[in-house]
């Protein structure tokens, strides 16, 4: 395998070669920018632990993150009189937002302890040493630049004013992006009165760790005892961002590998009687498959080299957003070796078929071959010239059908993922409207600046303040919270008091409906896929709860899910006399714009909105289209390049061809449409195979029982129309460049074309 060769062959058709390895270079740049966020997590939380001196870290088994986290404050002392235990201190984060910062990180500690002795004051004073009245706060150096902040300046988070009392930094990005407030201003602020978020523990020997993780599990078996510098894997919602990444950057890789394996081929295509004169001068089957393997791994890795260094630009963009300032720091050594190998990995998978190809080529048959830049016999010109756009477009698209199918594949790809996460999208908010509309509910609450509905505490008092207004009907309070459960891994477990009138649409097919704590009625769907009846027993965060009924809503989230009581969701999930959210029913639905003036006014705290519009309202569903968007974008560009790529290969080998129609009088304008109808047909190919992947992705989901219907694909009328636009545009973004080329031809250049 000769490098001055392969190099060579990759320069001589340059924006080929850009563009192939633009396309890679943007899957490479995914892996590097989602998986720096999810180092970055992983790599803070360890630091954020560990740099604190604890040996331990005690919190809820099974919570998602640490910031959902509910244990209870008063177990410190046990903890302390646990043999091998030298100190234990409570902490609590959240993620909230501020006028300066739409995600901060905030962390309550309790002064005197061991925790607070690693932030090291570079201005002002710490929270240890301030004296004055009213509520204090000290901020990472990394987060007070951003804010562009400073000791004695007011830090509002979400409605409440805290003075920034000292500068801190801690050598650590993570929690340099953040704040930090007393534990108790911390419990007040996010609504969990006499609750951490876990336990930091200091051990007397390291030789005490399993002894002590055994005696704290075996007393408290609701609990997860993990190593301090454990507990950035062990968290789920890095593993979260990490999976999606993963995924991302996979897609993209595999349009790119389409890419890799089209170039590679079309090369192959281009150089027949090239590689027919190196097979009739000597060279061997293998030296030809090394040649052309070895151009797409080169090829792979300078796409590897691009993506890289744009996925660096963009983490140190995004590093400069107040929130997400902990990025810019975190570049773990992991996440460049793995885009390089899945680079590698890619040019030799893109490329394996092509060099198959071209060592089958026999040296007579390889020399004789014309090519697209052969001179058209008078009966094809002929042909050409008399078809008019749209049947000579297609039989160009039809011409070279491995060219089109890979073209078409890497678009198909893109749109498979634009139709599933968009369908997917649609679904939840259809649910999730469905069931806030249920039962006639007018209105919808929630608590006012949360980054996350899960966040949402709502005191009950403010409920009884709502229902006791003239135009109120009736008000029901509510806990949604997503558990899991063997063979079930998303649970929906909801809590409404037995007798309001929210539960009453849970219709009962088998048993009783709720009547008490400690019961439990399973919808239909979960229940028939689980073997769940009435009668059984099931475990939720360690408590145990008696099936009662079976129920059916029609409403897959509900039948996908549980409901007990508002007193036992309250305990098991942290939120004493509290709830998530409420539903208002109004007494006459036509005034339901005067009382939700009123409402607004009245609770500056909550956030209300009409049912219907309540989804569209939440956070997390304003965050999943925003996710949707990029995706639409992604697949534009990626899209795009693929079919600029084969465009571009498509005119340069039929430059004699274009020289002729030009020489018989076709105008600019005419040939640079034809090349623009050309790129159209292939990103609508490309349509009709993502429609149809989208398809079989939805079967398949419905094959696993426990998420049938909890994560259909919805496709409507406008879900297919934007993806037939986004093919479309497709088309015509990768077909302008190619279509300004060939339009610039001259006839005699055209003509002499080689």
């Amino acid at each position: 395998m000769n490098l001055l060769f392969i190099l060579r062959n990759l320069a001589r058709r340059r924006m080929r070669t850009i563009l192939t390895a633009t396309g890679i270079a943007i899957g490479v740049a995914a892996i590097v920018a989602l998986g720096t966020l999810a180092g970055g997590f992983a790599l803070g939380y360890d630091a954020m632990y560990t740099r604190s001196g604890a040996d331990l870290i005690a919190l809820q088994k099974d919570a998602i993150d640490v910031s959902l986290s509910v244990v209870d404050e008063d177990i410190r002392s046990d903890l302390l009189a646990t043999p091998g235990v030298k100190a234990a201190a409570g902490m609590l984060v959240g993620f909230v937002k501020t006028p300066q910062a739409p995600l901060l990180f905030l962390f309550g500690y309790e002064p005197g302890t061991f925790s607070l002795q690693h932030f090291k004051i570079t201005e002002g004073v710490g929270l240890d040493e301030y004296q004055g009245r009213g509520r204090a706060v000290i901020v990472g150096t990394v987060a007070a630049k951003a804010m562009k902040l400073g000791v004695g300046d007011t830090l509002r988070i979400t409605d409440s004013n805290f003075r920034i009392v000292g500068i801190y930094e801690t050598g650590d990005p993570f929690e340099e992006g953040g704040a930090v407030i007393s534990l108790r201003d911390a419990q007040a602020l996010l609504s969990k009165p006499r609750q951490v978020g876990a336990f930091q523990i200091q051990l007397k020997s390291p030789q005490d760790e399993a002894a002590v993780r055994a005696r704290i599990q075996r007393k408290y078996p609701g609990l997860t005892v993990v190593a301090a510098e454990e507990m950035g894997r062990a968290t789920q919602t890095t593993q979260i961002i990490g999976a999606m990444g993963a995924t991302l950057g996979a897609l993209a890789i595999l349009i790119g590998g389409v890419g890799v394996m089209n170039t590679a081929l079309m090369s192959v295509f281009e150089r027949t009687r090239e590689i027919g004169m190196l097979r009739a001068i000597g060279w061997r089957r293998r030296r030809i498959t090394l040649q052309v393997l070895g151009e797409s791994i080169a090829l792979s890795l300078v796409g590897a080299l691009i993506g890289t260094a744009l996925g660096i630009s963009l983490v140190l963009l995004v590093g400069r957003i107040p929130g997400l300032t902990f990025l810019s720091s975190y570049f773990p050594p992991s996440i460049f070796a793995q885009a390089f190998t899945v680079s590698f990995l890619l040019g030799t998978v893109g490329g394996l078929y092509p060099a198959w190809y071209a060592a089958r080529l026999e040296p007579i048959e390889a020399m004789r071959y014309e090519g697209g830049g052969a001179r058209m016999r008078r009966s094809r010109i002929q042909a050409v010239v008399g078809w008019t756009h749209w049947p000579l477009s297609l039989r160009n698209v039809i011409r070279r059908r491995t060219r089109t199918i890979l073209t078409a594949l890497g678009i198909g790809i893109s749109i498979m993922t634009l139709l599933t996460v968009k369908g997917i999208s649609d679904s939840f908010s259809a649910q999730f409207t469905a069931l806030a509309t249920a039962g006639g509910t007018d209105l919808m609450a929630v608590q006012a600046n949360m980054t996350d509905e899960g966040y949402s505490a709502i005191d009950e008092r403010l409920g009884k303040k709502i229902a006791a207004m003239p135009e109120v009907k009736a008000v029901s309070g509510i806990i949604w919270w997503a558990a899991s459960m063997p063979n079930a891994p998303l649970f929906m477990v909801f809590g409404y008091h037995p007798a309001e009138y929210g539960i009453q649409r849970f219709k009962i097919i088998r048993g009783q409906g709720l009547r008490a704590t400690g019961e439990i009625i399973f919808g239909r769907q979960i229940a028939d896929s689980l073997g769940i009846d009435v009668g059984d027993s099931v475990r939720i965060y360690e408590r145990t709860f008696r099936v009662v009924g079976i129920f059916e809503t029609g409403n897959a989230y509900e039948d996908g899910g549980g409901v007990i009581s508002l007193r036992d969701a309250q305990t098991l999930f942290g939120k004493p006399r509290q709830v998530s959210l409420y539903s208002i029913k109004l007494r006459d639905p036509r005034q339901v714009e005067t009382v939700l003036s009123r409402l607004k006014q009245e609770f500056p705290g909550l956030t209300f909105s009409k049912s219907a519009e309540f989804a569209d309202s939440l956070s997390d569903m304003q965050q999943m289209h925003a996710m949707v968007t990029g995706l639409s974008i992604l697949a534009v560009v990626v899209g795009g390049l693929g079919v600029m790529n084969t465009m571009l290969m498509s005119t340069f080998e039929r430059t004699q061809e274009i020289g002729v129609l030009r020489a018989v009088g076709w105008s600019r304008r005419r040939i640079g449409g034809l090349i623009i109808q050309e790129s159209v047909l292939l990103g609508l190919i490309g349509a009709v195979v993502g429609g149809l992947s989208t398809g079989v992705i939805g079967w398949l989901i419905g094959l696993i029982p426990a998420l049938a219907g909890l994560l259909s694909i919805q496709i409507n009328a406008g879900l297919v129309i934007q993806a037939i636009v986004v093919a479309l545009f497709t088309g015509i973004v990768g077909g302008l460049y190619p279509a300004w080329w060939a339009s610039r031809l001259q006839p005699v250049e055209a003509l002499r074309y080689e």
